[in-house]
């Protein structure tokens, strides 16, 4: 069976929710409200792809408790089924016109895990 080819990181846009990248976490951190007092707010990431290309990708709150401890900086992940969105605002931690949003049922592998 031919193995099915993993998209780029240039590839990405919201046409469509089934992308499957292989990337790795380069920049990791968590995001406060200061106005509430639940320790984090949302995790935010800078992911790596395989040509080099940067994306930016989060996790809201509702969902932290599912992949903080799953997602580590320096590691190369297999994610798939996220969403999409326009990268937009006045701080941009990256150029790339569009951002990854983790959700359900978003897929998150560990390459090389067994």
């Amino acid at each position: 069976m031919a193995a099915v080819r993993c998209n780029y990181v240039t590839e990405i846009t919201p046409a469509k929710e089934s992308w499957d990248v292989v990337v790795q976490v380069i920049r990791l951190w968590f995001v406060s409200n200061m106005n509430s007092k639940q320790k984090y707010y949302v995790m935010e990431m800078v992911l790596m792809g395989e040509k080099g290309d940067n994306i930016q990708a989060s996790v809201k709150k509702n969902l932290l408790s599912r992949f903080d401890n799953k997602i580590c900086e320096g590691i190369v992940y297999n994610f798939k089924y996220f969403g999409v969105a326009a990268n937009t605002g006045a701080y941009r931690t990256i150029k790339h016109q569009f951002k990854l949003n983790l959700q359900n049922p978003n897929v998150v592998t560990e390459v090389g895990a067994d």
